[in-house]
């Protein structure tokens, strides 16, 4: 196992399990260096949890509950999954108000039909969004 593994597999084995016990980055960092002798800064322990959902690890962040947790169980999953979605289409209403009613793709401006802005929506096609996706990546 390599360093940066064992690293991993301290942070999962100092998280707590289930939203009720849900500890801050700072207080993990703490812990982790209580029971390990492992000491990282805060941001290195943010991209640690970062790593470890993108391998599939069930790491649930939520401010709400005020911190990290392992998800106790499928529910606890779906919960924070809504709250994600929430903070999305309140961002995503925050961009409409700022582009003014208009496609977000540069190259097109065109002003968004009503049924695009009911439904939050940026760009006047799907096109468009595909096309400033890409845009983004190259």
């Amino acid at each position: 196992m390599t360093a940066t593994e064992k690293k991993a597999a301290a942070i999962v084995a100092v998280l707590p399990v289930g939203r009720d016990n849900a500890i801050t980055i700072g207080q993990l960092r703490v812990e982790l260096h209580k029971r390990t002798g492992i000491w990282l800064g805060d941001s290195t322990v943010r991209a640690y949890v970062h790593r470890l959902q993108e391998a599939g690890v069930k790491v649930l962040s939520s401010p709400r509950a005020g911190g990290v947790w392992l998800a106790e169980d499928e529910q606890e999953t779906m919960d924070v999954l809504e709250e994600l979605r929430a903070q999305v289409h309140a961002v995503e209403r925050r961009m409409q108000l700022i582009n003014g009613g208009r496609c977000a793709l540069a190259s097109c401006r065109a002003e968004l039909t009503e049924t695009t802005l009911n439904r939050g929506g940026l760009y006047c096609c799907q096109g468009h969004r595909y096309q400033a996706a890409a845009e983004r990546a190259s």
